[in-house]
């Protein structure tokens, strides 16, 4: 077969078009190779060379607590600090303290100076009610280095105190489910107004263990008392019973000062106290919602203005 200049031409043509064909392809698979090796860079467990730098465990100290505005939450502050004479990189931190389930908090790793913090939150789920824990530790990520840490609490029994509440909270919820409403119906009991409500308990299902309300609780603007008087007497939740009805009314302390005022941090920190046989009394925190935060901040104004005038 005889090939002619122009037919020549055309097959070197198409030879040129199928290797840019091959060119394409392999680079494509160049890059998913890369890509691929990229992603295991990330997935693998870093090198000598990637960590840089570990502090021994004994300079680094990791502490919590929880302060007071953050009672009531589930959240505990955390530290870690670096003693060490060079900055170091915490990623994630996990509290290890089996009365609680715990979450994993994930920092973004900014370098931390020498005798400086990386403070972050940690949040505990669910109570173990059933075993004694053991002492807490910290499992932290450092400079790429998994850390188990002893944990130091600033409050030593702070969470021997938070299981506790959480167990006798989770008890109450198999029996019981309270709530708090505070309505807009002014009552006055000696010349102070207050806002009438209800406490009201009452069973998912019956019948059920037996609970007690043993009291209430307001706050440094706010009193939560019983609709009559102000000594609370108790009320039982009969096992038998579907729901019992506390009235109750919210209003002034009569603390109309303004350093009072203005230093009231948890002004909506109402509590009810019950208890179940065999537990310690468990504090329920309630908030009311912000519509009736202004209306209870609103009949504050207009008591103390009533007193000063």
């Amino acid at each position: 077969m005889t090939l002619t200049g122009a037919s020549l031409g055309i097959d070197r043509v198409r030879w040129f078009a199928v290797e840019v064909r091959r060119t394409r392809i392999w680079a494509q698979a160049a890059g998913v190779v890369l890509l691929a090796s990229l992603v295991g860079s990330c997935d693998r467990e870093p090198t000598h060379q990637d960590r840089g730098a570990v502090p021994p465990a004994g300079q680094l100290e990791a502490t919590a607590g929880q302060f007071r505005f953050d009672e009531g939450t589930h959240d505990v502050r955390t530290g870690i600090t670096n003693n060490s004479s060079k900055p170091i990189k915490v990623t994630t931190a996990t509290i290890s303290w089996d009365g609680f389930q715990w979450e994993t908090t994930k920092l973004p790793g900014e370098p931390v100076p020498p005798q400086q913090t990386a403070a972050f939150i940690s949040r505990f789920g669910r109570a173990n009610c059933a075993t004694e824990p053991t002492e807490p530790r910290l499992i932290a990520v450092v400079n790429g280095v998994r850390r188990d840490l002893p944990l130091r609490l600033d409050d030593p029994g702070l969470f021997t105190r938070l299981r506790a509440s959480a167990c006798a909270g989770q008890h109450l919820a198999d029996n019981a489910i309270l709530t708090m409403s505070i309505g807009t119906r002014v009552v006055r009991r000696n010349g102070v107004p207050s806002y009438a409500g209800t406490v009201s308990v009452r069973r998912p299902s019956a019948p059920g263990e037996a609970v007690t309300v043993v009291d209430l609780g307001g706050s440094v603007l706010f009193d939560v008392l019983p609709r009559e008087g102000r000594d609370f007497r108790p009320v039982r939740l009969a096992p038998d019973a579907r729901s019992v009805s506390i009235p109750i009314r919210v209003g002034p302390t009569q603390r109309c000062d303004a350093h009072t005022r203005g230093n009231a941090s948890q002004p909506f920190l109402f509590s009810v106290f019950t208890q179940l046989a065999g537990d310690p009394v468990h504090r329920t925190i309630t908030v009311p919602d912000a519509t009736t935060q202004r209306r209870l901040l609103g009949l504050l104004d207009r008591y103390c203005a009533h007193q000063s005038g």
